[in-house]
């Protein structure tokens, strides 16, 4: 159902992999337990990058299938190729409209790499031109999700490059796009809960063996901030919080003069997310298609998860000269940006557009992909839109 960065700004760059890969062979369980027993209760967010992204025994790091019929969940990418080939088009469309130039594409959480090669085979059939004046470059630090992504696209091996995160020099071209399709949601997140009108940071700990919630005084100073701007919610309302989106906003407004960037996830803005009913927050896990509400349990077997807060994002992007332009759903997003493509329906055969058929249905049904699904466009040094502003919450 969710498809998740292996990226390293994913991961809090105060906490990235803190555990050693010394003992690979015991089950993460066993690490996890044993650094507690030694360190004491671990905050929620590093317990989320060791379940996801443990160098041996992270959910991401294991090589084992998470997307598909036989994995945990579906993805847009999952679905087929047509998402990315509508990606292409409104990426063809923006390179357009600048001086005839080299361009790259910058992708952070590429998983397998399907994706990227979605975007690179309809380059080169529907954009050849384009295809042969563009640079992908993958944000990629996990050396096995790096190898199943150079496998599937050597096709394109001389087109694509690996680094280990957005840097400025990462790119000699200065006109980009850079993309993420359901990358944010993974990013680790801290947990905070009203406990006799007190705001406590949630930690990890253990009983007898077991893991099980601690709760301990906020040390933050951000945490602890957005928890003081929070107010009339009940006792035991739990919600979630991510540091790594500001480091994140200033690394995608670092690399181009002239950019574009698509953030695709699932989520809300910031009234959707605190809402008072909203009283356990947005934290879900999902193993063999099915959720729960348990991150405590299986760790490194299950995908953890929690909803973007776009406002929040887009806000930091516009700090960083990152001026949103677009927020829509999916279905509407995939909607507009897919009438150039009518015409190439038009010349498939009757099975071909068939099948296109059914993915631009699962992607864009309100019952399906269409409406979980947001789409957040920022522009570097666009003209404000207030309407969007609005949208997002942002007028004030």
């Amino acid at each position: 159902m969710m498809n998740h960065s292996t990226s390293s700004d994913a991961l809090d760059a105060e906490h990235s992999y803190p555990l050693s890969d010394d003992h690979a062979t015991l089950s993460l369980q066993s690490i996890l337990l044993s650094h507690i027993k030694s360190q004491g209760p671990l905050p929620f967010d590093q317990w989320m990058s060791q379940c996801l992204y443990h160098p041996s025994q992270g959910y991401y790091t294991k090589g084992d299938q998470r997307v598909g019929k036989r994995g945990d969940f579906f993805t847009a990418v999952s679905v087929g190729s047509l998402f990315g080939k509508i990606l292409t088009h409104r990426i063809a469309d923006f390179i357009k409209r600048h001086a005839a130039q080299d361009f790259t594409i910058i992708e952070t959480g590429a998983n397998t790499g399907q994706l990227a090669s979605d975007i690179l085979e309809s380059l080169a059939s529907d954009f050849p031109k384009l295809y042969a004046r563009c640079n992908y470059t993958i944000c990629e630090p996990l050396s096995r999700m790096r190898a199943t992504q150079i496998s599937l696209l050597q096709k394109h091996r001389d087109k694509v490059t690996h680094i280990d995160q957005i840097t400025k020099n990462i790119s000699k071209n200065e006109l980009g796009i850079i993309l993420s399709n359901e990358l944010i949601d993974a990013f680790p997140a801290k947990l905070i809960t009203l406990a006799n009108d007190e705001w406590l940071e949630r930690h990890v700990s253990h009983q007898f063996d077991t893991f099980c919630w601690h709760d301990q005084p906020i040390l933050n100073t951000t945490l602890q901030s957005f928890a003081d701007s929070l107010s009339g919610y009940p006792n035991n309302y739990t919600t979630e919080y991510r540091l790594g989106t500001q480091d994140y906003a200033a690394r995608c407004a670092d690399p181009f003069t002239h950019s574009l960037c698509i953030t695709i996830d699932y989520g809300y803005t910031t009234s959707e997310l605190y809402h008072p009913d909203r009283i356990t927050g947005s934290l879900r896990c999902y193993s063999r298609h099915t959720a729960d509400e348990d991150p405590l349990t299986e760790p490194g077997n299950k995908d953890i998860t929690a909803h973007v807060n776009f406002s929040l994002l887009a806000a930091q992007m516009k700090e960083h000269g990152l001026e949103p332009q677009t927020f829509e759903s999916q279905s509407r997003y995939l909607t507009l940006h897919s009438k150039n493509l009518l015409k190439q329906f038009e010349k498939q055969n009757p099975i071909e557009i068939s099948k296109w058929i059914r993915q631009f249905q699962t992607l864009t049904h309100p019952s399906m992909m269409g409406q979980r699904f947001l789409v957040l466009e920022c522009i570097k040094g666009a003209t404000p839109q207030p309407t969007v502003l609005e949208k997002l919450e942002l007028n004030s």
